[in-house]
């Protein structure tokens, strides 16, 4: 049977997404001058590479960093703080389960979702981070630790992509999903090292207690971002009419002419969404929502506006 990049998605569609990350400009405006180095600010200061200010020589500060010019001109000593530049690992958790192979526009989500991935793994391959995460299947769980190089990010994405074409109709063959989100972000927070960057690709339809307890955990030490990924018709079904829904070799038919279902649906829509808007409230997660139809290049431009982190 021949591909289709819709509904799986390829080892090649998966490296060939690393010319797109190649367009890019550097997260932190800038690359860093030595791969190891890594291109993320930290808060941590000290003497660094980026000079940051100039404020009050106080007790304990490097005699070295006196701005004496400034010191001269005020009368008083005052010193130079530097931001320094410090590496932070990107670790990726991607839903590949069941209820991702789904789509109603250009792709399934479990696509979007492997294509988006990757963009985040090449992008931060090139900024000189180590990479690293965990896949998420029906069946089957890969664990990747971070390192930095192209090696890391082949072995990822290559296990992504196996796990992505292993997805099928469920009617034809159903079997058990044997992982959750919460177990796996338990294996997630074994391989995360303090500072890191946790970015979670999933369409988020089994968020329990488990789950909430695990995320705070991990945003204890490192940053957190949920991606929620939604079909444009998980978002409103269309007002009339009888669809088509295939998975590329069988059909069915979905009337949405009831009232009735209609707002059974649009009240489902938005509780799950205020339920997840809790999940992060509570957990300290970065949060953002983004539908599957978009190219993935225009998806991570989006995403990378400043994304909304729900506060008490």
């Amino acid at each position: 049977m021949m591909h289709d990049p819709r509904i799986h998605s390829s080892l090649e569609d998966l490296l060939a997404i690393r010319n797109d990350a190649k367009s890019l400009t550097m997260r932190s405006g800038h690359a860093s001058p030595v791969a190891s180095s890594g291109s993320h600010r930290t808060n941590a200061r000290g003497r660094g590479i980026e000079f940051e200010e100039v404020r009050h020589y106080q007790p304990g500060d490097d005699v070295r960093a006196i701005d004496w010019r400034v010191t001269a001109r005020l009368g008083k000593a005052h010193t130079k703080i530097f931001r320094e530049e410090k590496e932070r690992p990107l670790l990726v958790l991607i839903d590949q389960r069941q209820s991702m192979f789904f789509g109603s526009q250009k792709q399934f989500k479990s696509v979007f979702a492997a294509k988006l991935a990757a963009l985040y793994l090449w992008q931060g391959m090139h900024s000189g981070d180590r990479i690293g995460g965990i896949v998420l299947g029906n069946q089957r769980l890969s664990e990747i630790k971070a390192a930095r190089g192209k090696r890391n990010a082949l072995r990822l994405i290559g296990e992504l992509s196996e796990i992505n074409q292993s997805l099928h109709n469920p009617f034809n063959n159903p079997e058990p999903i044997m992982h959750d989100m919460a177990s796996s972000l338990f294996k997630m927070g074994a391989i995360a090292k303090p500072g890191s960057h946790i970015v979670i690709f999933s369409d988020c339809y089994d968020l329990d207690n488990r789950v909430s307890n695990e995320l705070w955990r991990l945003s204890q030490h490192s940053r957190v971002d949920i991606i929620h990924i939604l079909d444009p018709i998980e978002r409103e079904l269309p007002q009339r009419g009888i669809f088509g829904i295939s998975d590329g070799q069988n059909k069915q038919f979905l009337n949405v002419d009831n009232a009735q279902k209609q707002r059974e649906f649009k009240e489902y829509v938005r509780q799950h969404q205020h339920s997840i808007e809790q999940l992060c409230q509570k957990t300290g997660c970065f949060y953002r929502e983004i539908n599957s139809d978009l190219a993935p290049l225009d998806a991570y431009k989006f995403l990378q506006l400043t994304p909304q982190r729900l506060t008490p």
